[in-house]
């Protein structure tokens, strides 16, 4: 393979397949556009112990809560997302979206620390929940050679616009830090735009999954859906047919199980985590020190601070 391939082999695994469907680059489309919008409500709410410790003057436990709030949100997310289970995740994507994310602007009703952490727990409880739901959908919009690629595309999306939101935040903060609510209700709209985007295609995979017939057959295996939305875990579940909180609490119920089985019946896999949770541990523990660092130690600006 000559130079010129093998750099135009390294730009399609890492940017763009070549062989993606015209559907697929639709669905791409949405995918990367709910990214944009999304990353700059992930990079309000990475900025909100600056915003925590410094504008709010939140001592350091109160820190340490906002923080420890994160971790929460993220391991309950394995226990809660069996309610999901069997169902389209679009209206539970806008349910979270509309708590977690348009939920900012309830942060002018009060300025306590206290109220401040509801707030932003709240929004990284809901921001979990919507992640895992993206994953379910990204599995069924395309082709599982693919899948990697364009997560690691769209996260990239996300990860860009989550920097520029953090240097953004910093300058607005410097410039009139009283206004801090309306900087994050005006983040979170952001957030609730991406929120709609994603469920957009989900209900657009759903339309294509409800259609009968050999054509529908080849335009599923086109996206990778082997089965109408398939899921790799779905054995172990049994599909939600009938609605309610009785069905809910017996999925997450179910969720919860699997979860369980799995460390324990795959050592491989137990082994990762238990790597994975001693350095989650040693990354919690330095976090909340971090913006107690920049604000009473360096004393540095929200604008140092939103670029640090």
């Amino acid at each position: 393979m000559d130079v010129r391939a093998r750099a135009r082999a390294v730009v399609d695994r890492a940017i763009l397949p070549r062989d993606l469907t015209s559907r697929e680059r639709g669905f791409l489309r949405l995918h990367l556009l709910s990214s944009l919008f999304s990353g700059i409500v992930w990079g309000s709410m990475n900025f909100a112990d600056v915003t925590l410790a410094k504008t709010l003057a939140a001592d350091a436990f109160q820190v340490t809560l906002l923080n420890l709030l994160i971790g929460v949100s993220y391991l309950g997310s394995l226990f809660f997302v069996g309610m999901m289970r069997g169902r389209p995740k679009a209206l539970f994507i806008l349910l979270f979206a509309v708590a977690g994310r348009l939920g900012f602007w309830l942060l002018p009703f009060s300025r306590q620390p206290g109220w401040f952490i509801f707030v932003l727990g709240l929004a990284w409880a809901c921001h979990a929940m919507i992640l895992v739901a993206q994953v379910s959908i990204l599995q069924r919009a395309y082709p599982a050679r693919h899948c990697a690629a364009l997560f690691g595309l769209s996260f990239s999306i996300a990860m860009a616009m989550n920097l520029a939101t953090s240097v953004a935040l910093g300058w607005l903060h410097e410039w009139n830090d009283h206004a801090y609510a309306i900087y994050y209700g005006l983040a979170g709209t952001a957030g609730f735009l991406g929120a709609v985007l994603l469920a957009r295609l989900d209900r657009r995979i759903d339309r294509l999954a409800a259609v009968r017939g050999p054509a529908a057959e080849r335009d599923l295996a086109a996206v990778g859906a082997i089965d109408a939305g398939a899921d790799p875990a779905a054995p172990a579940y049994r599909p939600m047919g009938t609605p309610g909180l009785g069905a809910a609490v017996r999925s997450m119920r179910a969720s919860s199980a699997l979860v369980l089985r799995i460390l324990r019946d795959d050592g491989r896999y137990r082994r990762f985590q238990v790597n994975f949770f001693l350095y989650g541990i040693a990354y919690l523990a330095i976090v909340p020190v971090v913006p107690l660092f920049l604000v009473h130690d360096l004393r540095m600006d929200y604008g140092q601070m939103g670029i640090a």
